[in-house]
C-alpha cells in the first residue's frame, strides 16, 4: 500500500524531530548519551514510535551522517561549475562549508567527529559522500597549483589546511557574525595564494 503525500510529510516531519532530537541530546551529553530512550525523550515521542522509524540508535547515526554529507556533496557540487577558475571554485566551497559550520554546527560536529569515536557507524553510503567531496576538493586544487592559482604544495597539505580552518571555525566561531566573502578572500591569499 502506497504512502499518500500528507503521510510522507508527516513521515518526514517526524523523522527530522528525531534527527533534531539526536543532535540535541548529542551537543549536551556526547555520544555516550545517545540512547534511544534520550533521542525519544528529546524528539517528543514514546520509544514505540521511534523503533518504528529507526530499529536502533546506530540506524539514527547512519542516517544523520548519510543525510548530512550527501547535503554537503549536493552543495559542494552545485557551486564548482565547470566554466569557473579553480580559485572560484574553491571560494565558493569554503562558503558553503563556511554557512554549513555557522548555520549548523551540531550537525557539522556531528558529522567529523561521531565517525572517529563511533566506528560502528561506518557505512558505505555517507562515506562515499565524504569522498566525493575531499576528492573535488583535491581536484580543484590539483588544478589550480598546474595554472598557477595556488601555491605550489603537495594538494593533501592544502587540504590539512582547509580542514584545519574549519575546525577552528568550528571550535572558536561560534556565537560569532557570519563569514563573509571577503574574510574568506583573505584567508585563500594567506593560506592558498
Amino acid at each position: 500500500m502506497a504512502l499518500s503525500p500528507r503521510q510522507i510529510e508527516e513521515r518526514r516531519t517526524r523523522q527530522a524531530r528525531i534527527v533534531s532530537g539526536t543532535l540535541s541530546v548529542y551537543r549536551s551529553k556526547g555520544i555516550e548519551g545517545v540512547t534511544m530512550d534520550e533521542i525519544a525523550k528529546a524528539s517528543g515521542f514514546g520509544k514505540a514510535t521511534l523503533y518504528h522509524y529507526f530499529p536502533s540508535k546506530e540506524e539514527v547515526i547512519r542516517t544523520i551522517l548519510e543525510d548530512g554529507w550527501k547535503k554537503l556533496w549536493l552543495e559542494v557540487s552545485a557551486v564548482t561549475l565547470s566554466g569557473q577558475s579553480s580559485r572560484q571554485k574553491l571560494f565558493n566551497i569554503l562558503k558553503v562549508l563556511s554557512a554549513t559550520v555557522q548555520q549548523n554546527p551540531d550537525l557539522y560536529k556531528f558529522l567529523y567527529k561521531v565517525p572517529q569515536i563511533y566506528p560502528i557507524v561506518k557505512s558505505p553510503a555517507w562515506e562515499s559522500y565524504q569522498r566525493r567531496i575531499y576528492t573535488r576538493i583535491e581536484s580543484i586544487l590539483k588544478e589550480g597549483i598546474t595554472k598557477g592559482d595556488f601555491m605550489n604544495i603537495a594538494p593533501g597539505i592544502l587540504m590539512k589546511a582547509i580542514g584545519g580552518i574549519f575546525h577552528g571555525l568550528l571550535l572558536f566561531g561560534e556565537n560569532q557574525s557570519p563569514v563573509h566573502d571577503e574574510d574568506l578572500e583573505k584567508l585563500m591569499n594567506q593560506f592558498i595564494s
